[in-house]
């Protein structure tokens, strides 16, 4: 008993070593982040001074859905849209009425018109594809130019109203469903921020200001 007793009282100084070395580890990370952290912070300020930077949030999504810059693009895409389509539907008719006169041809001149039947079938797919193409391309040009206006106008406001970062707040859109952990971990990880308060959230500023009522 005697040997035991000696055998516990000898981990002691140990565990008494450990939490001081623990304590000692925080510390160092304590004092490590404000190090760290200082720089960063006064970073954001242009003037050299230590004050916190300002940051304002914008929902970029609804930003773009309410400017009617972009009702004006989507009434164009759509016209276009809807000049391709009658375009297409021009040669399936014209594909539609052929096929209807095959039916009552034989021997040569069927043939004949065949062979027509394919090369007008082959130019209707290239003339949807072509359509898909050039529609697809101009969302995305569309799209980019609203972007860009959006950086434009947010730095505008930023130098007026003096604030130092203006952060698209994905916290508002919901992680949306996945079927695996590794597709979950890439989800949240792409994430930036985890909560804005709404008090910085400066949306309606914005679009009111690129709308022109700002």
């Amino acid at each position: 008993m005697a040997r035991s007793t000696s055998s516990i009282g000898s981990h002691a100084p140990a565990r008494g070593r450990a939490r001081v070395c623990l304590t000692a580890i925080a510390c160092c990370a304590m004092i490590c982040g404000t190090i760290l952290l200082a720089p960063v912070v006064q970073a954001g300020r242009q003037d050299g001074g230590s004050a916190a930077a300002i940051v304002a949030t914008i929902d970029l999504e609804r930003v773009i859905d309410n400017l009617d810059a972009m009702g004006e693009a989507n009434g164009m895409l759509e016209a276009e849209a809807a000049r391709l389509q009658a375009e297409i539907q021009r040669k399936r008719e014209q594909l539609e009425l052929l096929d209807e006169e095959i039916e009552l041809l034989v021997g040569q001149q069927r043939d004949e018109k065949l062979a027509l039947a394919e090369r007008m079938a082959d130019e209707l797919r290239i003339t949807t594809e072509m359509a898909q193409w050039k529609l697809e391309g101009l969302r995305v040009r569309t799209l980019r130019e609203i972007y860009e206006s959006v950086r434009v106008k947010a730095a505008e406001l930023s130098r007026a109203n003096g604030w130092d970062l203006v952060l698209v707040n994905d916290s508002l859109v919901e992680v949306p469903a996945v079927g695996s952990q590794a597709e979950l971990m890439r989800q949240i990880s792409a994430r930036r921020v985890i909560y804005g308060d709404a008090r910085i959230d400066v949306t309606n500023i914005l679009i009111a200001a690129m709308n022109g009522a700002g």
